[in-house]
């Protein structure tokens, strides 16, 4: 390669992605905010009572400490 060249790289398709796992999702109810991010997870636009698809990983911290609740089961919406 001739010195100031850059190499490209040419992907195309699923390649082009960066293969990430699949994540779960956990509809959590938010029940109190004092910033617009808590344990970095950003809530900006976000109210309290707002619904909120979070992975459970963010679902279960923000449970864990008191920023948000799970939302019922009756208040959940099918997967198809």
């Amino acid at each position: 390669m001739a010195p100031g060249r850059t190499r490209q790289r040419r992907y195309r398709g699923v390649e082009r992605r960066k293969a990430r796992a699949v994540r779960r999702v956990c509809p959590v109810r938010l029940t109190r905010k004092y910033a617009e991010v808590i344990d970095d997870i950003d809530l900006t636009g976000r109210e309290v009572g707002d619904r909120l698809p979070l992975p459970t990983r963010d679902a279960r911290l923000l449970i864990a400490e008191g920023w948000a609740e799970p939302v019922p089961p009756s208040e959940r919406r099918a997967c198809h």
